[in-house]
């Protein structure tokens, strides 16, 4: 879990290096989660650990939890950083609310089109949120 939580942040963190724009950057985030359910047969490991949960050893799901937080905190900065700017359209509440709500709205868009083996049920899922910032 580690390594991936290394990889997921330092990619990330090169979205910030590369798009001056928040909005491009939460969008790169959205598309990051849609990438990895390779056509529906796929889940982030994070999501995939999440569902078992009650079968992983303490240290594993303390380590879920100190991802959460920090994939969280990098899209709150985002959002803060958007609000700033003002460049957020209207709609948009507090940068930790919207932080939270964007996690798991592609967390759920994950497992929706995982269990359907129909990976349109991602981009149907996360649809508004890409109309509001793409």
């Amino acid at each position: 879990m580690a390594r991936y939580a290394t990889e997921v942040l330092l990619q990330l963190e090169r979205y910030v290096e590369a798009m001056e724009r928040p909005e491009q950057q939460l969008c790169a985030f959205v598309d990051l989660y849609r990438a990895a359910l390779q056509e529906g047969g796929s889940l982030c490991l994070c999501i995939a650990f999440i569902v078992s949960r009650d079968g992983l050893a303490p240290e594993t799901r303390h380590e879920i939890t100190q991802y959460r937080r920090a994939v969280e905190h990098w899209l709150r900065l985002r959002f803060e950083q958007a609000q700033t700017y003002q460049s957020l359209p209207k709609g948009f509440g507090a940068p930790r609310h919207e932080a939270a709500a964007a996690l798991a709205l592609v967390e759920g868009a994950q497992l929706s089109a995982r269990m359907t083996g129909d990976p349109t049920r991602f981009d149907i899922a996360t649809q508004a949120f890409r109309d509001r910032l793409c």
